[in-house]
This record gives structure tokens, C-alpha cells and sequence, in this order.
């Protein structure tokens, strides 16, 4: 494990809730809480960054090795379904 006893499913996340980019790094899917942090898709991180006091790039390493590389851009924009 990455830290300690710190894994997704402590921190009531799941692999589903990020990610990864094409240079490595991950980002949330959607606005998360992790800590007291409250994190948006906007942010990315890799092994080594603290994020709400967690190396959640190593967990996300770890734990979610097998993911698909996405591009920031192929993300879904919160605000898509506005101008509908």
C-alpha cells in the first residue's frame, strides 16, 4: 500500500472518481472531498503530492494502475448541460 493503512475506500473513493492523464498525472472526475480538501476536476496530482494530507498519487498508482489514460479535454465540462 502507498501510505501506511490510507486507501480509496478509507477515504470513500473508488478508481471511478479519477483520471489519469496522459503525462501520468491524475485528476478527480468530479469534485471530491479528501481530508478536509475539497478537490476539483481542474486539479492534478502524481505520486509524491500531498493532497488533503494523503499521497493519493501513490495510492492511485497502487490501486488503480490498470485505468485508461483520458485527456483534461475528454473530460465532461460541469457546465455542458447549461446552455441546453
Amino acid at each position: 500500500m502507498a501510505q501506511g493503512s490510507s486507501n480509496l475506500s478509507n477515504l470513500n473513493l473508488g478508481c471511478s472518481d479519477f483520471t489519469r492523464n496522459r503525462d501520468g498525472t491524475w485528476s478527480p472526475a468530479h469534485s471530491i472531498v479528501v481530508g478536509v480538501m475539497a478537490i476539483r476536476p481542474t486539479l492534478s496530482f502524481r505520486a509524491g503530492d500531498r493532497v488533503g494530507g494523503t499521497n493519493l498519487g501513490a495510492i492511485l498508482d497502487d490501486e488503480c494502475k490498470q485505468q485508461p489514460t483520458t485527456q483534461q479535454s475528454e473530460l465532461a465540462s460541469p457546465f455542458s448541460t447549461l446552455s441546453k
